[in-house]
């Protein structure tokens, strides 16, 4: 598909109109759906309606989009969202991404230490990059992408080309570890101290809210765009206290198992659970928030079929790149995929194949850097 560049990105939205019947699909995490509620605002601004469409990865399936001539995608990578893209390539179709190169099958693990360094320092090379999409995945030509770098979330790219309160620009510099990035901790401190809030204040006040939301809400998502969408203030987010207390008894719960039943892989704490709920990222988001330096890797069945399981790996120094050690573990293992960023990744693979998986973690190549950064 052909990148354009910001300036192109901005016309394309901006000239939109009301003539236009537009539809926006957005991942179902916290950065997917406030990209999505940026979108929307914004065109809801120009008096334009939208409709949107929460993409679930454990039950993928192909919208009904006939209706529809313009198609906004937000926050999804190629692989995952291919299939769909076919069956638009017709329309007029905008596409914005961050996730790296590397989101990969076990057909292409990427192991070089070098790799990783270049990831690390040089990601902008990514965002320049014509061939960026992994070899099996197959995008149409005529889908305009945006493409950026994998440390800018989706929603601070829709930020930054639509606009939006306050509230959700600074949501739009945390999400997806952004905090670190030395540009949004500036935009986040200034709205902290505006508001009087300190930094852990807002991530439980705001971005837990958010994300129990919507793991509650994980069957309802046009329900949870409505209840997000419609907060404008920090006080607003009192709305999302009943979810939050209900998926805050699940959590802490399963945090409970963890300290327990949580298995050392060398310096890798690695926590094989069920819920009730699908919090497997909201779990380990918090806990690594809790201690950075620590690796972390989490496992659950997927919601529709207990026979694959999917994974979580976090380690918030940036270190050690989760998806090159996920790539690791699915080596040789059938129907395994993994990918992601350097401080997050996921993956997925048969439950008959975790015991395998487990071992391979052991020849990460790079496992002795792995066990200094945890420290």
């Amino acid at each position: 598909m052909p990148t354009i560049n910001f300036n192109q990105a901005r016309n394309f939205l901006n000239n939109i109109t009301q003539k236009n019947k537009v539809a926006i699909i957005h991942d179902n995490d916290a950065d997917g759906f406030t990209a999505a509620i940026l979108l929307f605002n914004f065109l809801k601004n120009k008096k334009i309606e939208s409709k949107t469409f929460s993409f679930n990865r454990s039950n993928p399936k192909n919208y009904n989009l006939k209706k529809f001539d313009t198609i906004l995608i937000v926050d999804l990578a190629p692989s995952i969202i291919s299939k769909t893209i076919q069956t638009i390539q017709h329309k007029k179709v905008f596409y914005t991404d961050h996730h790296p190169a590397t989101q990969t099958t076990t057909q292409q693990i990427t192991t070089n230490k070098k790799q990783t360094d270049q990831r690390i320092a040089n990601s902008d090379q990514l965002a320049k990059s014509a061939d960026h999409h992994p070899k099996d995945t197959q995008i149409p030509k005529s889908i305009l992408e945006y493409r950026t770098k994998s440390e800018i979330s989706s929603a601070k790219t829709i930020y930054n080309l639509t606009g939006g309160n306050k509230i959700f620009e600074t949501i739009a510099n945390l999400v997806d570890a952004g905090w670190t990035q030395k540009e949004n901790k500036k935009i986040i401190n200034k709205f902290l101290k505006k508001n009087k809030i300190t930094f852990g204040q807002f991530n439980r006040k705001v971005m837990f809210k958010i994300t129990r939301t919507i793991d509650y809400l994980h069957n309802k998502p046009k329900k949870a765009f409505k209840i997000l969408k419609s907060i404008n203030s920090l006080k607003d987010f009192e709305k999302l206290n009943k979810y939050d207390h209900k998926i805050g008894k699940e959590i802490k719960k399963i945090i409970q198992q963890y300290k327990t039943k949580k298995q050392k892989i060398g310096k890798i704490n690695f926590f094989h659970f069920k819920a009730k709920y699908p919090i497997k990222s909201a779990i380990i988001n918090e806990i690594s928030y809790t201690s950075p330096k620590q690796t972390y890797i989490f496992a659950t069945p997927t919601a529709n079929n207990k026979k694959i399981i999917s994974l979580s790996a976090r380690n918030q120094t940036k270190k050690i790149d989760m998806a090159e050690l996920l790539n690791s573990g699915i080596k040789n293992l059938k129907n395994a995929s993994a990918g992601g960023h350097v401080p997050a990744a996921g993956a997925t693979i048969q439950a008959k194949d975790l015991n395998q998986f487990k071992q391979n973690l052991k020849q990460f190549k790079y496992y002795k850097e792995l066990r200094k950064s945890c420290k």
